[in-house]
């Protein structure tokens, strides 16, 4: 058998970036993959008792391959074979859209492989929890999508992939429970707007995927009611940040393609960043948040996440509406599918960097000489005072308008309680909700605010503004989370160590000004964890953070994909 060594691009597991290493292929550190298949005119590959063959043509436009895998083995050969060549599936659609290839039944081979790896890796103690519905159509919609793109082609760039929802994004027919037991039988009349756009570009549905309780964690991260406790996929003793935790431990444990989550203060980043994934909060309004339940809607955002940034960005194409930011930031992605330098591009850095863990400090501080080795314009710059106390001003906004939000969505749902008096009443009868959780419900019900002040806001967007044009920045750099994955609230781990009150204090940036942020991985801690690394740009410069991302991503190291312990041993 050949020797065979996978080394990782930039995260983990389903789609990530992966290089082969055989006697016939001497590589000296991993390549971007496009590269990689376009330079190489042939590639085989085997491991474990059962070999798979993969066979690559001299170019993007002539893939062939053969693609014969159910990856539900336990082998670590076994589990890593499956990650490399469900990368080349998904590069065959996102990098080849449009060209001719042959393969066998892609999409619906996809969805049986993930289908597979739920059941295998996602219950059970050892399990990562992250799944809580699955869409029994979704082998059935799959095969009429493999029809599809051989009598007709592709709809999209995404066409043949899967993904999953977080459970405050509505499904029809699956009921939208946001982790609450109140919700366990609200269901929607139909799909959420992105689910719906979705959709019709071809992607695959799978299922739904388990939150911190309507989208505020209190201390339990990626717990829940209806879903229990999500763990990160690194490392069961810590958590997968919150409240997306589930969309991002799913995906970086191989269960889709990509996922969708949503983000008032820092929910897509966080749990991207923990689990060694890309993440993008998008400009606030950029995405219609029609058909999920709200936490406030003058922060909230709906965003993908997904294990490149290429990928991040063809999902986002598809979640837009027709703009012409949708039109730049697929020229983007059409420019870099060849190597190019982002030399005309200028970051700026928050020195010192403000990070609550050393090797969060290394990893940032390495990704950014990289940055600037490739041509990037570091210039070092001060932040507004104000971005110390944003959470105080989130949280009055969060509590102003959570109430009034909720039950406006209730109307919409069968089978829900009438609002969130009676949500209350109901969760607390259960006795599974976080009791911290449920006191904050509480509050907001028992307070009746007015509007939010937006002048603290208006004022952070101005400073902002003006910070960008003094400097001439694309965007700034900084950790996305101070430090790494803290323990899951149930077990302590003394080998936790945090130096700062709230790691979380930079995520607030994007949500009180309504930027945009792409969190990516930039390495991993003594102990294995992911650390990530944000872009964050004014408003409406997706395609600028895209394509530094890409940048980025092309003269960082890999980090090590996630080894799963089976939850069903039989």
């Amino acid at each position: 058998m050949a020797d065979f060594v996978l080394a990782r691009f930039m995260g983990p597991v389903s789609s990530r970036v992966f290089a082969a290493r055989q006697p016939s292929i001497p590589l000296e550190k991993p390549h971007i993959v496009d590269r990689l298949l376009c330079n190489f005119p042939a590639l085989t590959a085997g491991c474990g008792e059962n070999r798979h063959s993969l066979a690559i043509g001299q170019s993007c436009q002539g893939f062939r391959f053969v693609f014969p895998v159910v990856a539900t083995s336990r082998k670590l050969e076994d589990q890593k074979m499956f990650h490399f060549l469900r990368l080349v599936s998904i590069l065959a659609v996102t990098s080849c859209a449009g060209t001719t290839y042959e393969r066998n039944a892609l999409p619906t081979q996809n969805t049986k492989n993930n289908l597979e790896r739920i059941s295998q890796f996602d219950d059970g103690p050892q399990g990562v929890n992250a799944v809580t519905w699955v869409n029994p159509e979704s082998v059935a919609i799959s095969e009429s999508l493999d029809h599809e793109l051989s009598s007709t082609g592709l709809r999209s760039p995404i066409h043949g992939l899967t993904f999953l929802v977080k459970d405050n994004i509505d499904v029809a027919g699956a009921a939208t429970t946001a982790g609450s037991a109140a919700l366990a039988r609200a269901v929607p009349p139909d799909d959420a707007d992105v689910v719906a756009q979705l959709r019709e570009a071809g992607a695959i549905l799978l299922g739904k995927t388990n939150m911190s309780e309507l989208a505020l964690s209190y201390g339990r991260l990626g717990y829940s009611a209806t879903g229990g406790l999500t763990r990160n996929p690194y490392d069961p003793r810590r958590n997968a940040s919150g409240s997306s935790s589930g969309a991002a431990a799913a995906v970086a444990a191989g269960f889709a393609d990509f996922a969708l989550g949503t983000d008032t203060a820092g929910s897509i980043r966080g749990p991207a960043a923990v689990t060694g994934l890309v993440g993008m909060k998008p400009t606030h309004d950029l995405i219609s948040l029609d058909g999920i339940i709200p936490l406030s809607p003058s922060l909230d955002v709906v965003g993908p996440i997904a294990s490149t940034v290429r990928l991040t960005g063809l999902v986002l194409v598809e979640m837009m509406q027709p703009s012409p930011l949708q039109e730049r930031i697929r020229n983007v992605l059409r420019q870099n599918s060849k190597v190019q330098p982002a030399e005309s591009k200028s970051i700026g850095v928050v020195k010192p960097i403000p990070a609550g863990h050393p090797d969060v400090e290394q990893a940032v501080s390495k990704a950014i000489t990289a940055l600037a080795k490739s041509g990037v314009r570091i210039v070092e710059i001060d932040l507004p005072e104000t971005r110390q106390s944003l959470w105080p001003t989130l949280d009055l906004i969060i509590d102003a308008e959570f109430g009034p939000a909720l039950n406006h969505y209730l109307k919409s749902v069968a089978d829900g309680p009438a609002n969130l008096e009676m949500l209350i009443e109901l969760s607390a009868k259960d006795g599974q909700i976080n009791p911290a959780r449920l006191e904050a419900l509480r509050k907001v019900a028992s307070t009746k605010n007015g509007p939010a002040d937006k002048k603290v806001r208006q004022q952070l967007i101005d400073r902002l503004d003006a910070l960008f044009a003094q400097h001439g920045l694309d965007a700034i750099v900084f950790p996305t989370i101070a430090c790494p994955a803290s323990p899951v609230y149930d077990a302590p781990d003394d080998r936790y160590t945090c130096d700062m009150a709230d790691p979380y204090t930079m995520s607030y940036l994007a949500n009180a000004s309504s930027f945009p942020e792409i969190t990516l991985p930039v390495g991993v801690t003594r102990h294995g964890l992911p650390i990530g690394m944000s872009f964050f740009g004014q408003a409406f410069s997706e395609d600028k953070l895209i394509e530094l991302g890409l940048a980025l991503e092309r003269v960082i190291d890999p980090i090590p994909a996630p080894i799963l312990s089976s939850a069903n041993p039989n």
